[in-house]
């Protein structure tokens, strides 16, 4: 069984060059949003994985509204 993985790039918010501070990857959403929760006010560069639960993009769009500066691919 593959696992999902979700890619989280934060950067600092102008996203110039040079701008990235670091990248992970999860399993879980729930930590791709703890991560943001601790670095909120940071830009975000998110890989959503084709395996995503519908309820997990729903989430991950909340956020946006919620005013996290988010970049999907």
């Amino acid at each position: 069984m593959m696992r999902t993985k979700w890619s989280l790039a934060i950067h600092h918010e102008d996203r110039g060059e040079g701008s990235l501070i670091s990248e992970d990857h999860f399993v879980h959403f729930a930590d791709v949003h703890a991560t943001m929760k601790r670095n909120k006010g940071k830009a975000f560069v998110v890989r959503i994985p084709k395996t995503a639960k519908p309820m997990e993009i729903q989430a991950f769009h909340n956020l946006k509204k919620l005013g996290y500066v988010i970049d999907a691919r």
